[in-house]
């Protein structure tokens, strides 16, 4: 799995990836591909909990943005989950949105 994302983000390097960070943001070319994984959905753990897809994530110390499998967290009263997402940045490429509770 690592050496996938590894992989992944050398090749993105070598094919001139623009980043670079402001306000703990990178913005790329090239949007990572999501790693092929099957897993299983745990049962839920409550009725009070949501379920959050797998999704990428960007980690300052390391510098490259790595694979968070799916998991489970607990609502918070009068919010929604919005999923992450990958936003366009005309001319520039593309960053990614982390998933956030909204309202």
């Amino acid at each position: 799995m690592k050496k996938l994302v590894y992989s992944l983000l050398f090749f993105l390097c070598l094919t001139g990836t623009n980043a670079f960070q402001a306000k703990a943001q990178c913005i790329v070319r090239f949007r990572p591909i999501a790693p092929v994984y099957v897993g299983v959905r745990t049962a839920q753990p409550g009725p009070h909990h949501v379920w959050i897809d797998g999704h990428w994530r960007w980690d300052r110390h390391r510098g490259e943005y790595v694979w968070v499998e799916g998991h489970w967290i607990r609502a918070r009263r009068g919010h929604v989950w919005v999923n992450g997402h990958w936003e366009d940045v005309p001319n520039r490429g593309s960053r990614w949105v982390p998933g956030h509770w909204g309202r």
